[in-house]
C-alpha cells in the first residue's frame, strides 16, 4: 500500500502529482456521495423497522446507516448478522416510582359500649417508602456493516481503463493505477481524515438540535418526532383525581435526535479543472482525458465507492473503511475516535408525599411521588470509531 496520486494536467502541455489541497475537491464529492446514500438507506427513520430496512424490507439499509432499537427490556437480537453490527453496549432511560402506604378503614375498635368506641384508632396510614429508579426503556445502536461474503466486486480492470486515473509508476512510467490499496491509501483514507477531524460530511452526530460542527452546512435530521428520537430522556408525571389513587406516567424532558452531515454551505477549496480533474486513458481515441469528479460521475461511483465498501477495507484490517458508532459511558476516546453527540438521563430529584386520602374499597392510602428538579443520573456518548487503528485514514 502506498501513496500514489493521481496526475492532473495543470497546463496544456505539462502533467503532475495532484496535491492533497487538490484531491480535496474530489475527496469532498466522494463524501457527499456517501451521505446521499446513507440518508436514502433510512427512509426518513433512524428507528429500526424491519419491514423497511431489513435485507427484505421495501427500502434494506446500506453499508454504514446507523440506526437505533428501543424496548421496554435490555434483550436485543440482531436482526441480520450477516448485514447488521449490534452494539453491545445498552442505554436506558429512567424515572422515580410511586411509593404508596395504606391502612385499613378503622369501623370498629377501641373502648366504649358502642362501636366503633370511644377511643378508635385513627385511620392514617405510615409515609410511603422513599422512592426509587425504574428503567422506561432500553436503546441499542444498530449499524449496517455488511459480512464479508456480501462484498461487492472491486473495480474490473476495464473500470479502471474507463474511469479511473493515470499515475507515475515506480519505473518511471505513466499507467492505470488498477492498485485499490492505493486508491484507499490515496483518496479514500483522505476523506476519513475529513470525517474524523475536518468538516464532518457523511457523518452522523446526535444533538437536540441541528449541529454547527464541522462548518457550515447542511445537518438533516433523521425521523421526526419522540418515536424516531435516538434517546428520549423522559420523567415521572404524577396525576390524582380526587379520592382515587394516584398515577403516573412519562413526560418527555428532552429528545436527542441523530443528524447527519451532507454537504458543505459552500466548499471553499481549489475548484480549478486543471489541478481537480485527474486525467486518465481514453483507449478510443489513444489520448489523456480529464475524469469528472462530481458525486454521480463515475469515478466516483464505479471506483471509489465499490472499494470503500469492501470489509475489510484493506488487506491486513479488521472493519470496512466507512466509520463506525457505538454508546459509551465515558468520554474519553482512542486515538482513532471520537465524541460525537453528548446525552442525559434525568431523574426529578426530590418527592412529595399525597396526604391521607380515602376510604377507597375500606382503606385509606398516601402516595409518594416525584418533584423537584429534572437532574442528571446518566451520562452517555455516542462516539465514531475510523476502524481500530490509525490506519483507517491519513494521519
Amino acid at each position: 500500500m502506498a501513496v500514489k496520486r493521481p496526475l492532473c494536467a495543470f497546463a496544456s502541455d505539462q502533467l503532475k502529482e495532484m496535491s492533497d489541497a487538490e484531491l480535496e475537491n474530489l475527496s469532498y464529492n466522494f463524501r457527499v456521495k456517501w451521505a446521499a446514500l446513507l440518508k436514502a438507506g433510512h427512509d426518513s427513520k433512524a428507528k429500526y423497522d424491519a419491514s423497511v430496512h431489513s435485507p427484505s424490507g421495501t427500502n434494506p439499509a446500506v453499508r454504514g446507516n446507523l440506526l437505533f432499537m428501543r424496548q421496554s427490556s435490555n434483550s436485543f437480537t440482531n436482526p441480520s448478522s450477516n448485514h447488521f453490527d449490534l452494539d453491545s453496549t445498552s442505554i436506558s432511560d429512567s424515572r422515580m416510582n410511586l411509593e404508596r402506604a395504606f391502612t385499613p378503614d378503622n369501623t370498629t375498635g377501641g373502648s366504649g359500649a358502642t362501636p366503633p368506641g370511644d377511643t378508635a384508632a385513627p385511620d392514617i396510614p405510615s409515609d410511603p417508602n422513599a422512592l426509587s429508579s425504574e428503567i422506561v426503556a432500553y436503546n441499542k445502536a444498530l449499524q449496517a456493516s455488511f459480512d464479508t461474503s456480501l462484498n461487492p466486486g472491486l473495480p474490473t480492470n476495464t473500470k479502471y481503463d474507463d474511469h479511473g486515473y493515470l499515475i507515475w509508476n515506480t519505473g518511471g512510467y505513466i499507467q492505470v493505477d488498477s492498485d485499490a490499496s492505493n486508491i484507499v491509501d490515496t483518496i479514500l483514507k483522505h476523506s476519513n481524515k475529513e470525517m474524523l477531524d475536518g468538516d464532518e460530511v457523511g457523518t452522523y452526530r446526535v444533538a437536540t438540535s441541528a449541529p454547527t460542527d464541522g462548518g457550515s452546512g447542511t445537518w438533516t435530521q433523521i425521523g421526526t418526532g419522540d418515536s424516531e428520537a435516538w434517546f428520549l430522556d423522559q420523567i415521572q408525571t404524577f396525576t390524582s383525581d380526587g379520592t382515587n389513587l394516584g398515577s403516573i406516567s412519562e413526560t418527555t424532558q428532552t429528545a436527542y435526535h441523530l443528524w447527519l452531515k451532507e454537504s458543505l454551505t459552500s466548499f471553499s477549496g481549489i475548484t480549478s479543472v486543471n489541478q481537480t480533474q485527474p486525467v486518465g486513458w481514453h483507449s478510443s481515441s489513444n489520448s489523456m482525458r480529464r475524469r469528472a469528479i462530481g458525486s454521480n460521475d463515475d469515478l466516483i461511483f464505479q471506483i471509489l465507492l465499490p472499494i470503500y465498501r469492501q470489509n475489510p477495507f484493506f488487506s491486513s484490517g479488521n472493519f470496512p473503511g466507512y466509520p463506525r458508532y457505538f454508546h459509551s459511558t465515558s468520554s474519553s476516546c482512542e486515538t482513532y475516535q471520537r465524541n460525537r453527540g453528548t446525552f442525559y438521563d434525568t431523574n426529578l430529584n426530590s418527592s412529595t408525599i399525597r396526604d391521607t386520602f380515602g376510604p377507597l374499597d375500606g382503606t385509606y392510602y398516601k402516595e409518594r411521588f416525584a418533584s423537584g428538579t429534572a437532574t442528571i443520573v446518566n451520562t452517555y456518548y455516542l462516539k465514531l470509531s475510523m476502524g481500530d487503528s490509525v490506519d483507517y485514514y491519513r494521519t
